[in-house]
């Protein structure tokens, strides 16, 4: 099972996953069971995992414990970057015997799917007949000014001052903001007052 995460910006560094793992219909603990946990990248962000993907990660972990919450962290070895794209997370029960958890009633997000084949295909996650929506999520970061890295800086702000309850238009001008780190930042915000 995968699901397809789009971070606001790009490049970002993946650096966890997190998955709920609900109780098992046997009562058996999931403590020393077996998890795969994968990542990978869709460049052409086609809003479908690609076949047969290329993995950045590919890991297998024997769970320790589990959180009250359930919500279980596996670290990455090392942070994966990903400069352009859709980023998938992917979990599998390697003994057969790990359910995950999803969400049906929620709004049908089409970002959950579902291999029968060891990832050679994808279709959407279903459970009895309804999209659903897989709990597995990535911990993420990227520095504000990802293309370049450089600190943003401001120039000049207009007006430097203003009335006390008054409406104004704030203008900041200055350079290094992303997402194009070369071109002048001209931007405006407007207050009103509140009643």
């Amino acid at each position: 099972m995968v699901n397809r995460l789009t971070p606001p910006r790009a490049p970002f560094n993946a650096e966890s996953v997190r998955v709920q793992l609900p109780a098992l219909a046997d009562g058996v603990s999931v403590v020393g069971k077996r998890l795969r946990v994968v990542v990978f990248a869709d460049i052409a962000r086609s809003g479908q995992p690609p076949a047969n993907p290329q993995y950045l990660v590919d890991r297998t972990i024997t769970i320790l414990a589990l959180p009250e919450n359930r919500m279980l962290e596996v670290m990455l070895p090392e942070p994966v970057t990903v400069n352009r794209g859709d980023l998938y997370v992917g979990i599998q029960s390697v003994d057969g015997n790990l359910s995950f958890a999803a969400d049906t009633n929620g709004e049908a997000r089409n970002h959950s799917f579902v291999s029968n084949d060891i990832g050679a295909s994808f279709q959407p996650l279903r459970i009895s007949g309804a999209t659903a929506n897989a709990i597995a999520r990535a911990v993420v970061n990227a520095k504000f000014n990802a293309v370049s890295n450089l600190v943003p800086e401001v120039k000049e702000i207009s007006p430097t001052a203003a009335p006390t309850g008054s409406s104004f238009k704030l203008t900041i001008f200055g350079r290094n903001f992303f997402p194009d780190s070369a071109r002048a930042f001209a931007g405006a915000v407007s207050h009103q007052p509140s009643e």
